[in-house]
């Protein structure tokens, strides 16, 4: 294999840390800002594809420098700042080419040239990362008695930029952010150039700036279009005619949009009996990332129908005079409740200008001054708190009335866990109720989920299912009271204590009682195994496993694909089975664009001796990393509230801190030997995982109600630890293989970014079924492994 002369590194000088550390971090404040971008055209829970289809660009790198990186490096300081110039334009480009692409995945399952979309989004989108790496791969292979400094300004780089994104989409929208983040990495080559020249040779400086310049001045030309895509709820509704658009707010939250339409009226009453004596009034309605998210309060309207609501059932158990509503986006049940004999209502929603947009609307009418309140807090944060006892929470349904699709199958919903409801329970009054409302599908699955071990009455109407739940049994005046309700407003009875069986399925009759026979099944001797036989996943969600909306069985899939007409076809998870074939589309990227030309053009690799350490090497350590850092995404999300929040902390957390570990390696190897460094750290890394396991559910549930930034420093220090040991094991096997087999190196960077690209998607779907904790501990099992393999060992 051709090599870089000696003379060549001799006088290559002191690498571009700043130039390294700047690319990296533009490429991980993309990075973060694509799940942004990806939840306002498309639905939010693709962070695993996004770190997928990042490290298919860096993996499909170390392959094409295996290749000609020796031919590249003799001409270091043109290709790095090529590269970075690269990134800019494809940054900008790459992302509205995919932004065009035709990708629907309810569309998936009748149309599969849907795969070929899925597939061409995910190519196009790690073209920024494939140039990125080659960048710094250069940098590497140039540098190369500077491995772990190179790699510790690169981790660091990159944990800045994935914290200094969050900012920027505070003060700006997410396109100006993207073009912000492409100018930068665009700057990071002009600045590679200097610094490997030194500083003090300006003219070259002088030249590039005015280049730059006018590249950034034409890109801000340009208009990024980032529309939702066609099966979104709100490219759905401006369909209509005299559909206008009244207020776009951006947040890093997700884009608000207040959708008016006076000749189609928006009429939104979930759970409305049709006996109601008028029509629920037209209403402006609310969409967070085009998905729809509630209507807005219309205070001078015809409140008679808010009775006649299904959610009325509580008021008829219990007189609220204290009420909490979890969710600004509908504001019905704040209607409801002051139309029927609430004196106090608690607000509470997360997005600041959902809240914002019903506070102002609610204040324009003196009949609800000083009777509400609003909070900016998610449920657990606002459970935390010393508020007084409730006689009625209530989660309300203005997301809609189910997961249409199964799209949001792999997202966290912590609302409707465990543990959630048995707060709510902890915040009533002696007699207080809590109550909710879902969409009515068949065969039952949500509503079942619902069912635990709670004293309970459940109603049904023609489109929904209502639950109410209190801490003592109803009694028989309660149980009359329902009976009575649901008799006069047309309500079919589903569940109380002492339900017949002659009283069920009698108004919207089914061809079964299903959810009563379900709901005793469950509630009966035989539930656990009832749990176990039925055709999907009703297993009551925790904090450890919060997918609310995930009812797919693997197992039971060949049932559902053999029904008739492909009816079971809309029994699929969607969500689920997208991530299921998108972890194939990365298995097969991988091996084609990293290991295929590794092996067909450098065969003689597989004669060095020690390559089958270096496999279980490079693929444990790169499935272990990306374990840990989706399992704490997607468990600090119910800690910071929202999964970009989570998103951010982590990545500046783990790369942050990776990156001085990086740093500190060879000091530590140098000094203790490398394989006594690696067994420290692999015991720390096991330790650290048992010890988070068992404290830190109760640790992050104390320190819930911190203000977000105290929040975002105590996420940091909890994951420094941890982040330190684990940057260190990289450096520690590619410094090893750099000075006993650097022929085995691009097959190292090759095996680990394949083993990465498969990771961040396997992680997210066993995270479905083992849970958060189950994902940590076959992490810290795959360091043990590494430990075993590793390359230094004699």
């Amino acid at each position: 294999m051709t090599t870089v002369s000696h003379r060549c590194i001799a006088d290559a000088g002191v690498p571009p840390y700043l130039a390294i550390g700047l690319l990296s971090a533009s490429a991980l404040a993309y990075e973060v800002l694509l799940t942004r971008l990806f939840s306002m055209i498309h639905w939010p829970g693709l962070v695993g594809m996004i770190i997928s289809l990042a490290l298919l660009g860096y993996g499909a790198s170390g392959t094409f420098l295996s290749l000609l990186g020796d031919t590249l490096t003799r001409h270091f300081r043109l290709f790095f700042a090529l590269n970075a110039l690269l990134f800019g334009l494809l940054a900008w480009y790459a992302f509205q080419f995919a932004a065009r692409v035709p990708l629907n995945p309810l569309d998936l399952a009748w149309n599969w040239r849907q795969l070929a979309y899925l597939l061409q989004v995910y190519l196009l989108l790690a073209l920024p990362f494939f140039v990125v790496a080659n960048a710094l791969g250069l940098a590497l292979r140039r540098y190369r008695s500077w491995v772990n400094r190179i790699y510790g300004s690169d981790l660091l780089g990159a944990g800045i930029g994935s914290a200094a994104v969050l900012l920027l989409l505070f003060l700006s929208a997410p396109s100006e952010a993207l073009f912000i983040v492409a100018a930068c990495g665009t700057m990071a080559g002009i600045v590679g150039v200097v610094e490997s020249m030194g500083w003090r040779r300006r003219p070259l400086w002088w030249l590039l700036l005015p280049c730059l310049l006018a590249l950034i001045s034409w890109l801000a030309r340009l208009e990024l279009a980032v529309e939702p895509a066609d099966y979104k709820d709100l490219s759905q509704s401006l369909t209509a005619r005299g559909a206008a658009v009244l207020v776009q707010e951006s947040h890093p939250l997700g884009v608000v949009t207040l959708l008016e339409n006076r000749q189609v009226p928006m009429r939104h009453a979930p759970g409305l009996s049709l006996l109601s004596p008028v029509a629920p009034p037209g209403r402006a309605a609310l969409f967070v990332d085009g998905d729809f998210s509630g209507a807005l309060a219309a205070p001078d309207q015809q409140s008679d129908y808010l009775g006649y609501l299904s959610s009325a059932l509580a008021y008829q158990l219990v007189a609220p005079a204290r009420v909490l509503l979890v969710g600004a986006g509908d504001a019905t049940g704040v209607e409801q409740a002051l139309a029927l004999g609430a004196e106090q209502i608690d607000l509470i929603e997360p997005h600041p200008r959902l809240l914002a947009l019903q506070q102002a609307q609610l204040e324009h009418n003196s009949a609800f001054a000083g009777r509400v309140s609003f909070y900016p807090r998610t449920l657990r944060s606002h459970l935390r708190q010393p508020h007084a006892r409730y006689d009625l929470i209530q989660l309300t349904v203005g997301e809609g009335l189910g997961d249409a699709g199964g799209l949001n199958s792999s997202q966290e919903e912590y609302r409707y866990t465990l543990e959630s409801l048995r707060g709510c329970l902890e915040r009533l009054t002696p007699n207080g109720v809590v109550t909710l409302t879902r969409g009515l599908n068949l065969p039952p699955k949500d509503g079942l989920k619902l069912v635990a071990a709670f004293n309970l009455a459940l109603i049904r109407g023609w489109n929904t299912l209502t639950l109410v739940v209190s801490l003592e049994p109803l009694s028989g005046v309660q149980r009359q009271a329902v009976r009575r309700f649901s008799r006069e407003r047309m309500f079919d009875l589903v569940y109380l204590s002492d339900l017949g069986p002659e009283e069920v399925n009698r108004l919207h009759r089914l061809a079964r009682p299903f959810f009563h026979e379900g709901v005793r099944a469950l509630l009966g001797k035989g539930g656990e195994r009832f749990i176990d036989d039925y055709r999907f996943d009703i297993r009551v969600t925790t904090d450890d496993r919060p997918y609310f909306n995930h009812f797919l069985r693997l197992s039971r899939v060949g049932e559902l694909l053999q029904q008739p007409a492909g009816s079971g076809l809309a029994h699929l998870d969607w969500g689920y089975v997208l991530l299921l074939i998108a972890l194939l589309l990365a298995l097969l990227s991988s091996l084609l664009l990293i290991l295929l030309p590794l092996a067909l053009l450098r065969r003689r690799l597989l004669a060095e001796p020690g390559w089958g350490r270096v496999v279980l090497f490079f693929s444990a350590i790169g499935i272990a990393f990306l374990f840990i850092e989706i399992a704490f995404i997607q468990r600090l999300q119910l800690f910071l509230g929202h999964p970009v929040y989570a998103v951010t902390a982590v990545l500046a957390g783990f790369l942050a801190s990776a990156g001085v570990g990086s740093f500190a390696s060879h000091w530590l190897a140098q000094r203790f030997g490398a394989r006594v460094v690696l067994a420290a750290v692999v015991v720390t890394i096991a330790l650290w995982v048992v010890q988070f396991l068992w404290l830190g559910p109760a640790l992050l549930e104390g320190m819930g109600d911190l203000p977000l930034l105290a929040r975002f420093v105590f996420s940091f220090l909890l994951i420094l630890p941890l982040g330190l040991a684990m940057g260190m094991p990289f450096a520690l096997g590619l410094q090893a293989l750099g000075e006993r087999q650097p022929a085995l190196m691009p097959w190292a960077w090759g095996i680990n970014g394949c083993a990465s690209v498969v990771s961040a998607l396997l992680a997210a779907l066993l995270a479905v079924d083992l849970g958060f904790s189950g994902l940590m501990l076959l992490s810290a099992a795959l360091y043990l492994l590494a430990w075993a393999g590793f390359p230094g060992a004699d």
